[in-house]
């Protein structure tokens, strides 16, 4: 984990962070695709282009191969879906719920006294639960050390 300089660190902390938005960021693409808001009928895009269209095909198409910011989201998320995934049966996973996923931000004591373990420990936790999702995130060509 000493490898990672702290801007990297920061990264990887707002990536988890910003898991449920990322996710709604997300969804929010792919339901515009499927039912086209903020786009032409595909009825005025025929007429005009005087071609067959394939609407469903063309939607199949667009979230087949979506933009590489929507791509680089839906990765994170399969990342960190793959930690929560290995941490399954750890209480290493509390920190992510407490500490990152919480409605409201709490200090580091505070979410030591929560998981019943010291402030040495949950940063501990906190790095190991860093290095997981860089090795993971690693593996999914979207960090680079």
């Amino acid at each position: 984990m000493s490898e990672l300089n702290d801007f990297q660190k920061r990264l990887i902390n707002s990536k988890i962070s910003n898991y449920h938005t990322m996710k709604m960021e997300v969804a929010q693409w792919e339901n515009d695709i499927i039912h086209g808001k903020g786009r032409k009928s595909e009825k005025e895009l025929s007429q005009k282009s005087k071609l067959t269209v394939d609407p469903t095909g063309n939607k199949g198409i667009k979230l087949a191969e979506p933009p590489n910011h929507i791509q680089e989201k839906k990765t994170w998320i399969k990342t960190i879906d793959a930690a929560m995934q290995i941490l399954e049966n750890s209480d290493k996973r509390k920190v992510i719920e407490v500490g990152y996923w919480s409605e409201t931000p709490k200090k580091v004591n505070d979410l030591a006294n929560e998981l019943n373990i010291s402030v040495t420990h949950y940063y501990n936790w906190r790095d190991d639960i860093i290095g997981l999702v860089v090795r993971l995130a690693s593996e999914n060509g979207i960090f680079k050390q």
